[in-house]
């Protein structure tokens, strides 16, 4: 039986940010991959400006350079910037960064499913429908319906989640659509919002919320009954999927006995919009790091890299979206002048969420009295 050091499950950003780093730095690597690349992801495929430099250079479906904030569907702000995110397609990206670990040395096994994990004192059994693989470390870049995660019982301290729904309609369908926008509406759901993203030649529209709602029927009113475009969603093929998130420090779980979870298996995830590209990327290359850095204390120094690089934006994102989604209308009216920028500065990197936060707070307590006498 082959014995490999690291067997990374999953060949997403996360898992194609670990193999990467770890070929790259002569780790004998295996990555599993339950499906055959290129194959498609639902994800709107948007990534901030400010974590274009994290990766190999790659395609761009469209730049971004604005954006409309809406309510409801039905009233809305817009502003423009230069460059603050890009738009890739998931399907070709995936495929691209998984292909840039393998000219590292990382080895691909694809259409192989994981069953289980099996740890020893001195190796990790990876158990699959095709055989079982044996390494020194194992890294869990398996989404949401993590088998890394099961197998070693590490349960979040909150699974909390979003649940999202998306079609991608031909962009010809949507007059007046710009290339060069993303708009995001709030209002629509409880705890999250619908959008309208361009994705070449097509948009993807879609909605998330993190409470229990008929969202099947909301994303098909909200769609048909938009003010600037409207579309009979029913028409195209309607898919959902799960997007992980934790929002308090105290939540992270990372493993345990050299098995880490990263991305989605992790809940690395942006508790506001739900982005996960950058922190599933971020989080390979940091576990990466820390096997490479500390082989016998490695879990340590990982929880420490993901606590130094991200956990604050996870922690800050969470707070902003507690109090977003519990004013949702107020929050939109306090945003007609300056949070679009602010937000596009964050995604340029100018900015942080903790930034973000406080200067909400001032917005906020600025403006009392006018909230008090129904001005606003």
């Amino acid at each position: 039986m082959e014995r490999y050091d690291v067997i990374v499950i999953g060949g997403g950003p996360a898992g194609a940010g670990a193999s990467y780093e770890l070929a790259d730095a002569g780790a004998k690597v295996l990555v599993i991959e339950k499906a055959k690349y290129p194959r498609p992801k639902l994800c709107a495929g948007c990534i901030s400006k400010r974590s274009v430099d994290l990766f190999p250079a790659f395609n761009i479906k469209n730049s971004i350079k604005g954006g409309i904030l809406g309510f409801k569907g039905q009233e809305f702000v817009e502003k423009v910037s230069d460059e603050c995110a890009v738009i890739v397609d998931r399907k070709e990206f995936d495929h691209f960064l998984i292909s840039k670990a393998q000219e590292k040395g990382a080895h691909l096994l694809e259409e192989i499913t994981v069953k289980d994990i099996e740890l020893t004192p001195t190796v990790r059994k990876v158990i699959t429908d095709k055989g079982v693989f044996e390494a020194d470390y194992v890294i869990g870049a398996d989404g949401y319906h993590s088998v890394t995660r099961k197998s070693i019982a590490c349960k979040s301290a909150s699974r909390k989640f979003f649940i999202a729904m998306e079609v991608k309609v031909p962009k010809d369908d949507l007059k007046n659509f710009k290339e060069d926008e993303v708009l995001i509406d709030i209002g629509v759901v409880k705890k999250g919002y619908g959008w309208y993203f361009p994705q070449g030649e097509f948009v993807n529209i879609g909605i998330a919320t993190a409470e229990k709602e008929d969202l099947l029927n909301i994303f098909k009113a909200y769609t048909k009954n938009h003010k600037l475009f409207p579309i009979d969603i029913s028409k195209h093929r309607i898919k959902s999927w799960f997007i992980p998130f934790i929002s308090k420090a105290q939540e992270l779980r990372l493993g345990r006995d050299r098995v880490f979870l990263t991305g989605d298996a992790g809940a690395i995830v942006d508790p506001l919009l739900g982005e996960g590209i950058r922190y599933a990327y971020l989080s390979g290359g940091l576990c990466a790091r820390a096997i490479k850095l500390a082989r016998k204390d490695a879990h340590s120094l990982y929880e420490r890299f993901v606590k130094n690089t991200i956990l604050e934006d996870l922690v800050y994102a969470g707070k902003i979206a507690s109090i977003v989604y519990n004013i949702q209308e107020l929050s939109f009216k306090l945003s007609q002048d300056k949070a679009l920028y602010m937000f596009f500065e964050l995604l340029k990197g100018e900015k942080t969420y903790k930034d973000l936060y406080r200067w909400g707070w001032k917005e906020l307590i600025k403006n009392i009295p006018k909230i008090l006498s129904g001005m606003i």
